[in-house]
C-alpha cells in the first residue's frame, strides 16, 4: 500500500510538472527529453530557458535589443523596451498627468512645477515667493486694489475741503474690501512755502485728518491705515507757480501691500508731530529755503 502512494505521488508530480512545462514553453516541452522530466529543476535549466523564453518581461521586445527589461505588463513600450514618453519630459506616459508639457523641468507628475502654490507656472511666474493665499495676476505677483487719491488743500491748512470728501467716499466701496494683505497709506504733502519743521508738521496733520475721516466716519479698520509725512520734500511739480503750489499741497492715499508700508509709518501721528501752527512771515518764499 505504501508503494503505490509512492508511485502515486510520483505519477502526479510528472503530470504536474508536464502540464506547467506544455503551458508555458509547449516548443521546450516538445524538445526535452525523457531522463529530463524528473524533476521541475531539470526541467527548467537555464539553458533552455535562455534558448526559448527570450522576452521575460512580455513587452514584444526581444531581451538581448530590451534597455528596460523590467517594464510593467500592458504598458506601452518603444522599440528599446522602455515605457512611452510622448511629450518627452522624462516622465512616463503611465505616471504623466500633463501630457502635453513641453517645459524642460517638470515636476514627478510630469507638469509644470508651480513651486509657490499660486496657480501660476515657475516658467510664466515673475513673483516665484509669493506668500500662500494671496491673489496674483497672470505673471504670479500679488494683486491688489489700485487706488491713489490726490487731496489738495488750502494754503496753511489741514482741514478736509468738501471736494475731498467727496472723492475719498468715491472711493469707499474699493476700500472697504481690501485683503488681509493689503492696507492704506496716506502721505501728507506740502508746497515750499514756509519753513521746512513746519511743513513737516503740517504734512502729518494733512494725512492724519485723511485718516480720522477713514476711521471715524467710515469706519475702517485702523489697524489697516498708515500715515506718513514727507513735508515739502516730495513736490509733484514747480514750486515757483501758484498752480504748481497748490498741486504740491496735498494727501495722496495709495492700497500697498502690507510689506510695502514704507519705514516711519504710524497707525497715528506722533506726538512730536501735533500741535502745527501756522506762521506766514516764517520762510515766505521757496527761494528762502
Amino acid at each position: 500500500m505504501q508503494r503505490g502512494n509512492h508511485l502515486f505521488s510520483a505519477t502526479w508530480m510528472f503530470s504536474a510538472t508536464w502540464m506547467l512545462t506544455a503551458c508555458l514553453l509547449p516548443s521546450a516541452a516538445n524538445a526535452l527529453t525523457e531522463s529530463q522530466h524528473t524533476t521541475l529543476q531539470e526541467l527548467l535549466p537555464p539553458q533552455i530557458l535562455k534558448q526559448y523564453y527570450r522576452d521575460l518581461d512580455q513587452d514584444r521586445v526581444p531581451d538581448p535589443l530590451d534597455e528596460c527589461p523590467n517594464t510593467l505588463p500592458g504598458v506601452q513600450v518603444n522599440n528599446l523596451g522602455c515605457e512611452l514618453d510622448s511629450d518627452l519630459d522624462g516622465v512616463a506616459d503611465s505616471q504623466d498627468v500633463c501630457m502635453q508639457t513641453t517645459a524642460n523641468k517638470v515636476n514627478f507628475l510630469g507638469c509644470n512645477p508651480d513651486t509657490d502654490r499660486d496657480g501660476v507656472q515657475d516658467s510664466m511666474d515673475r513673483c516665484p515667493k509669493t506668500p500662500l493665499g494671496r491673489k496674483v495676476d497672470a505673471f504670479g505677483c500679488t494683486q491688489y486694489t489700485h487706488i491713489q487719491l490726490h487731496l489738495n488743500f488750502d494754503t496753511g491748512l489741514y482741514a478736509l475741503m468738501d471736494q475731498a470728501k467727496t472723492e475719498i467716499q468715491e472711493a469707499f466701496a474699493q476700500l472697504k474690501k481690501l485683503a488681509p494683505y493689503e492696507v492704506i497709506l496716506i502721505e501728507g504733502h506740502t508746497d515750499a512755502i514756509g519753513c521746512q519743521d513746519d511743513n513737516m508738521k503740517l504734512s502729518w496733520n494733512r494725512a492724519e485728518s485723511v485718516r480720522r475721516y477713514l476711521v471715524e466716519t467710515l469706519k475702517l479698520p485702523e489697524a489697516q491705515i498708515y500715515i506718513i509725512g514727507y513735508g515739502e520734500l516730495s513736490p509733484v511739480t514747480d514750486n515757483h507757480s501758484a498752480e504748481g503750489r497748490a498741486q504740491n499741497r496735498r494727501v495722496e492715499l495709495k492700497v500697498l501691500l502690507r510689506d510695502e508700508v514704507p519705514e516711519g509709518a504710524k497707525h497715528i501721528i506722533p506726538e512730536s508731530m501735533k500741535g502745527y501752527v501756522r506762521r506766514p512771515n516764517r520762510c515766505p518764499l521757496p527761494d528762502d529755503k
